[in-house]
């Protein structure tokens, strides 16, 4: 996407994946957002070495949770002896909320490349706000993401069709299954928080709530969710869904009244957004704190909770269509305002500008 999004401003864009990356149903992007990045500047590389290569044709790389280190190896910490250009981190969540602070040798390896490069871009959710402090990760920039947004336009969505909606809420599950129960990890700071959903999910229905679940059947906790459904008696409620592609996923946010994220991170990831900007409200936790520093008082327009009962009186609240429809019209226009590439990537062509000493595209 972001590819995509400087493209259309009028960069020329390679993306360097390793081989066999693209196998994810969900990673795989869909042809309808190549419409200004031409896919032949899409290069798997094999080795360090054709990674090396590869980034020494360009005059920045945006490196995202850390693939160029990895991807370099032992090169990384000589790159410079090589001509290789500025780095943009770009770091989207565990990378710098979790690996940064993990004792061994990846541990170590992320902490020097977050402090070598020449800018950090970081999302500000409170653990990483926390470890940006607690490492003194340096030239730190928070910066909006261009997201999938265009579904919104080419799917004609109806922000009013809430309104013309009758019967069972229909809440729409999508994120990982992660509670940290097969994973649990001293450093763990991206679980999901599922489990106090499905409890507060069945408490809602006992207080009269009707609605149907659909979850994607997805993630490390997976088996430990179907557990958990079956304990609380709600398999007549919830119907599992294989996992999606990308446009199959947009199709389920807009058939749901309300989509499911996460109860633990604190803030906004893809899912929530791209929802957002289908006119879907999102029940979802964000630490307001920690938004303002990249949004300032224009704060994401979600259903905001973390602990159970929170969560509870949301979906008890959501039973009004009429204030499901409000929140989605203004979900969908914080969504463009903030993250489709042509109103968010201003700061990164200045950012672009400064590292490379030119102005403007570079074709």
């Amino acid at each position: 996407m972001l590819a995509e999004g400087l493209a259309r401003k009028g960069f020329h864009c390679s993306v360097a994946i390793k081989e066999g990356e693209l196998d994810s149903r969900t990673t795989r992007p869909p042809a309808r957002l190549r419409t200004a990045w031409d896919a032949a500047g899409l290069s798997e590389y094999r080795s360090r070495l054709e990674l090396l290569s590869w980034a020494r044709t360009c005059r920045i790389v945006v490196s995202m949770t850390g693939g160029l280190l990895f991807g370099l190896g032992p090169l990384w910490f000589v790159r410079r002896m090589f001509g290789t250009p500025p780095v943009v981190a770009c770091s989207t969540g565990s990378d710098l909320a979790e690996l940064a602070v993990a004792d061994g040798r990846l541990g170590w390896a992320l902490r020097a490349y977050l402090r070598s490069v020449e800018v950090n871009w970081c999302l500000p959710y409170p653990s990483v706000l926390e470890n940006i402090r607690r490492l003194r990760i340096p030239r730190v920039a928070f910066m909006d993401f261009p997201y999938d947004l265009r579904a919104s336009e080419e799917l004609n969505v109806d922000l009013e069709r809430h309104l013309r909606r009758s019967g069972p809420l229909r809440i729409f599950h999508s994120s990982n299954l992660d509670w940290g129960v097969t994973d649990p990890g001293p450093e763990r700071r991206s679980a999901k928080g599922n489990d106090r959903f499905l409890r507060a999910f069945a408490s809602a229905l006992d207080a009269g709530l009707d609605a149907r679940l659909m979850i994607v059947a997805r993630g490390p906790d997976l088996g430990p969710a179907r557990q958990l459904v079956r304990d609380l008696a709600l398999d007549p409620r919830v119907e599992w869904l294989p996992e999606l592609e990308r446009d199959e996923l947009f199709l389920q946010m807009i058939e749901a009244d309300v989509v499911v994220d996460q109860f633990d991170v604190g803030g906004l990831g893809g899912i929530a957004v791209e929802a957002m900007s289908l006119g879907a409200p999102v029940l979802t936790y964000v630490d307001e704190r920690a938004a303002r520093v990249q949004y300032g008082a224009d704060l994401p327009p979600v259903l905001n909770a973390s602990v159970e009962e929170e969560i509870r009186t949301r979906l008890m609240g959501a039973a009004d269509r009429q204030e499901l429809c409000f929140l989605g019209r203004r979900a969908a226009s914080w969504a463009v305002a903030h993250h489709r590439w042509d109103h968010c990537l201003d700061r990164f062509v200045i950012c672009y500008e400064s590292l490379s000493g030119r102005r403007g595209p570079a074709q």
